[in-house]
């Protein structure tokens, strides 16, 4: 296979906690379709990844065998106001490539945005008022009329296939079928465990600040592993948190994101052939 071939022909663009890590995991169980391990290789939108060249990059897809959808996911692809550059290098250098674009309630993903954060230990005693002032990409990457725009500007819209999370929650295989016959593979392939969830944070634990510390000990680890179980579950309170509620909104902070994403949503979602009430932002 040349080196033209092993670049992707359709890229999962995003958004951000939207369900991409599930659709990613099922766009590639089907026999016609490669995604990249890891599915986020953030290429075009991190400068650092950028300069590690075409040669590191073509060397994910080197597993391709007879797929003929070769893809992968990176959701900081529609993070304009953090990575600008991402719609423009892409089209200059996968001016063919097909994009799915997942999306979600935009207030909605802000939660799971915040949730995901702190997950992840970025910065996770931030609340969050704060994280919502601090981090500019946590409102930008639920504009999706905005992000999308960006990437009209140079792809037709018969190459850009828009999911709904609700709907992919919902029908999960229609919504899948739907996206096969988008790539040009078997759309009538079933995957059999599509509804198994992926990377999901409420539920999921994160560290307190001596859990933080804790971690910092060489070593520790190899210790934690050895502990009986019933020691592990007695200590673990005191060590970690279980991330069980959504952040509450101030009010001043969900009138101002209101304000921001309700004209953005709107166009976005008649553009897109939903109805006007099909995201509710009012309620929240």
């Amino acid at each position: 296979m040349n080196s033209r071939a092993m670049r992707p022909n359709y890229l999962v663009i995003g958004a951000q906690n939207c369900g991409t890590t599930s659709l990613c995991a099922n766009l590639g169980k089907h026999p016609g379709v490669f995604m990249t391990t890891p599915k986020e290789l953030h290429f075009f939108s991190d400068p650092e990844t950028f300069a590690r060249g075409w040669d590191w990059y073509e060397s994910n897809f080197s597993g391709v065998t007879n797929e003929t959808a070769v893809g992968e996911g990176s959701t900081t692809y529609t993070r304009n106001v953090h990575q600008p550059d991402a719609p423009g290098l892409i089209a200059e250098h996968l001016p063919d490539a097909r994009l799915i674009y997942m999306v979600r309630h935009p207030l909605r993903r802000m939660e799971t945005h915040w949730l995901h954060r702190r997950r992840l230990k970025r910065n996770p005693l931030w609340d969050f008022e704060r994280t919502y002032r601090e981090v500019p990409w946590m409102l930008d990457a639920s504009l999706y009329w905005r992000q999308i725009s960006l990437y009209r500007e140079h792809f037709p819209d018969d190459r850009i296939q828009v999911v709904f999370f609700e709907d992919y929650v919902k029908d999960p295989d229609m919504v899948l079928a739907d996206c096969f016959a988008f790539l040009g593979v078997d759309s009538d392939y079933v995957i059999s465990d599509s509804r198994e969830a992926h990377n999901r944070s409420l539920g999921r634990r994160a560290d307190k600040g001596s859990g933080r510390a804790l971690r910092q000990i060489p070593g520790i680890l190899s210790v934690w592993k050895k502990l009986p179980p019933q020691v592990r579950e007695a200590i673990q309170p005191f060590l970690t948190f279980r991330l069980d509620k959504k952040p509450e909104w101030p009010p001043s902070i969900r009138v101002h994101a209101i304000e921001k994403v309700e004209p953005d949503m709107k166009r976005f979602l008649a553009f897109y052939g939903k109805p006007p009430d099909y995201w509710e932002i009012s309620e929240l």
